[in-house]
């Protein structure tokens, strides 16, 4: 990768890429809420070297809320911005063909309206509607598919695996977020792994700031942020803190970050008499670095992920984190050296592990700063050099 990049820059250097930059569009589904997704795809769209790339970012609506931070970082960046709706009626998906090919105009219009040298599409998965409408609307361009999360492992009827199959050959490239994302896009998604590339999700640490000791207050604050999905599991979370007020700990706060389909059962989980003013629902919120300063401890007890994003921004504000032993999570934290590990669904493990922290704040604060020092690798400049290099190469071929 050293060497490719090392390539490119010396084309520059000789004025072979200045008379034609190479014309990008990052297509971002938009779900809503403020999705760790939606926020990278975004800080990298935005920072691309204007200098080798027109870029071009495709807001697919599947909500009519838009995360403000998002849309304020595209506006101002240097790029044109487009938003189409996605496909209505998603319930239905993928049986309402009507719905489905009125989408797959809408982004074959704007697509063939631009003319991209490379499409990025920058989601969960490239669905097989939207790797059609790119490749009949541009089929000159390359496609590429970031994958940022596992994909649900589950056994194939024989039309997913026709579907699977032909995604994986329509798209020129997919780019995993983490080398458990690539395992899942091989494994789950069938992918050919000639056709897979390791990009590292990356993020701005810039605002985010270490204490240089324990807080001091009357509560110890536990903070997790998360879309309230059932793969996030704060079932699992809100069981440890009862668990911990049943141990003995009465000074216990949990601080629900996020919103989604499950806030009404975590709701109705969390009104007992023993979680009562306990545990409080935050909504999604834009100030989660305020709301890192405040918290004692970060917990994410998640069953699949890309490469999570809140658990980085935690640990690089040197905050003790404990997170569940799954391949993605393991790529980010080593357990007892610069976070806490344990088994997926396991509400004892959580709160033993919180009791540790909050009974040890001087060798947890230890552990949040070594943290600190691991993540800081994965900044969100690297990640924009990576892609460009493998854009740069696509285009080449």
């Amino acid at each position: 990768m050293t060497q490719m990049r090392a390539a490119v820059q010396d084309e520059v250097r000789k004025g072979g890429w200045e008379r034609h930059r190479t014309k990008v569009a990052h297509m971002i589904p938009m779900w809503g809420s403020v999705g760790g997704g939606e926020n990278t795809a975004s800080l990298v769209a935005a920072n691309q070297s204007r200098a080798s790339f027109e870029v071009h970012v495709i807001l697919i609506r599947m909500s009519p809320d838009m995360p403000a931070h998002v849309l304020a970082r595209l506006q101002e960046a240097d790029l044109a911005l487009y938003e189409i709706w996605g496909p209505e009626r998603m319930e239905r998906y993928p049986y309402n063909t009507v719905a489905l090919f009125r989408y797959m105009l809408r982004v074959g219009s704007v697509l063939q309206s631009i003319g991209p040298d490379v499409v990025v599409h920058q989601g969960f998965g490239l669905p097989l509607v939207e790797a059609l409408a790119c490749r009949l609307a541009v089929p000159r361009a390359r496609i590429v598919a970031v994958s940022r999360g596992q994909a649900r492992r589950k056994r194939l009827s024989l039309g997913r695996k026709l579907v699977r199959k032909s995604v994986a050959r329509l798209a020129d490239a997919f780019v995993a977020v983490s080398q458990s994302a690539a395992q899942s896009l091989a494994c789950d998604l069938l992918v050919p792994t000639a056709k897979i590339q390791v990009v590292y999700n990356g993020w701005d640490f810039e605002a985010l700031r270490a204490r240089s000791s324990p807080r001091k207050a009357q509560s110890f604050v536990v903070l997790t942020a998360a879309r309230l999905t059932d793969h996030k599991d704060h079932r699992t979370l809100i069981e440890a803190i009862r668990l911990l007020a049943e141990m003995g700990h009465e000074d216990i706060q949990l601080l629900l970050a996020g919103d989604g389909p499950m806030r009404k059962e975590l709701e109705a989980r969390s009104s007992g008499l023993i979680l009562a003013g306990r545990v409080l629902f935050l909504g999604n919120r834009t100030d989660v670095p305020e709301l890192l300063s405040k918290a004692d401890a970060f917990v994410l007890c998640t069953h699949r992920e890309g490469l999570p994003g809140a658990l980085a921004e935690a640990m690089a504000c040197g905050l003790p984190v404990v997170a569940t032993a799954i391949g993605p999570v393991m790529e980010l934290v080593e357990h007892r050296k610069t976070g806490l590990l344990v088994p997926p669904q396991n509400p004892q493990a959580v709160a033993d592990a919180l009791a540790w922290i909050k009974e040890n704040p001087a060798a947890a604060q230890q552990m949040g700063t070594r943290a600190r020092e691991a993540v800081l690798r994965f900044d969100y400049r690297s990640t924009v050099r990576d892609l460009e290099s493998l854009l740069f190469r696509l285009v080449r071929v």
